[in-house]
């Protein structure tokens, strides 16, 4: 944990995807019938709800939760020169966000969801913009914490540049907090490059089926000493409606039933939401069970919502 001698306002870099995320509710079912130059009347289906727009990507809405926490953050990622791009520069410069875009692109990532009338996912298309350049030195950023966001787009092979960043912040006397995924091709990767990863992290964060498929483990208590033994500090199992659990070298094992909400509506964006949040309070002296307490709040916030990070309240507001 950081000390009391370190600044109150550490600047924290965070690298990861961002996205423009758009959701569809109740969608039809006729999505994917042969297309046609013209409108018909089986080809038009009126939406009740309107179509919401808001911020996506890992290390996007992890980042615009810092800013809104009213803390000095960058973003390191990749943003197209196209519309969607716009609307996200835009998006976390209000958020007081310093975006590093980390190569050209002329497009930006993005991601058309499908949920139900409780909110609850169906399907999703995503485009996947261009590559992130995880290569990342510890003189590019004056940053005393570094969150890495490893989606699950990432290949096997970009573990080993995700590594390299990992090592040079860490022989510079950063910290480091690592949330990685594991679907679509990022599971693809042997365990052991995972566990690599563990062993420059000051914090491990990721959501107990993430967690398990890593360690092979499946009790969370398992899950979270299989992480200490490869090296990291503190471990945050994200738990969604069960809370969340932790440990560390000085706190033990603990759990924290989820923050009551009044109403459950969708939880897209809640789990970067949370890793922001809980980096947030730990790279400003706060104690890892009170940085948990932070961090559950403010996903339940996103959850209750239904809008996403763009629902975080301003610090102070």
């Amino acid at each position: 944990m950081p000390n009391n001698e370190q600044t109150a306002q550490p600047k924290i870099a965070v690298i990861g995807a961002t996205s423009v995320d758009i959701t569809i509710r109740e969608a039809p079912d006729w999505m994917g019938h042969t297309g046609r130059d013209i409108y018909t009347r089986e080809s038009m289906h009126a939406l009740e709800a309107p179509i919401e727009m808001g911020l996506g990507g890992n290390g996007g809405a992890a980042a615009y939760v810092l800013g809104k926490l009213g803390l000095p953050v960058e973003l390191l990622t990749s943003i197209g020169t196209d519309a969607p791009g716009q609307l996200v520069r835009g998006w976390l410069q209000q958020a007081g966000v310093r975006s590093i875009e980390t190569m050209p692109a002329d497009s930006t990532m993005v991601a058309l969801s499908a949920v139900d009338g409780q909110g609850k996912r169906q399907g999703c298309l995503q485009h996947p913009g261009a590559k992130l350049d995880w290569l990342v030195s510890a003189s590019d950023t004056e940053a005393a914490w570094l969150l890495v966001m490893v989606h699950s787009l990432v290949t096997p092979d970009e573990l080993q540049t995700v590594h390299q960043t990992m090592r040079k912040f860490r022989q510079a006397d950063r910290l480091i907090a690592l949330d990685s995924g594991m679907g679509w091709i990022l599971n693809r990767a042997e365990p052991k490059r995972i566990h690599a990863l563990w062993g420059h992290a000051h914090v491990v964060i990721g959501t107990l089926d993430e967690l398990s498929h890593w360690t092979g483990k499946k009790d969370p208590e398992s899950v979270a000493q299989d992480i200490l033994g490869h090296g990291a500090a503190h471990v945050v199992i994200k738990m969604g409606a069960d809370g969340a659990s932790y440990q560390s070298a000085v706190y033990a094992f603990s759990h924290q039933p989820a923050i009551s909400i009044a109403r459950s509506d969708r939880s897209i964006g809640a789990g970067d939401a949370f890793a922001g949040a809980l980096v947030g309070s730990l790279a400003t002296g706060q104690p890892l069970p009170i940085a948990v307490t932070n961090a559950q709040h403010v996903a339940a916030q996103v959850v209750e919502s239904g809008r996403g990070v763009l629902a975080i309240s301003p610090v102070n507001s």
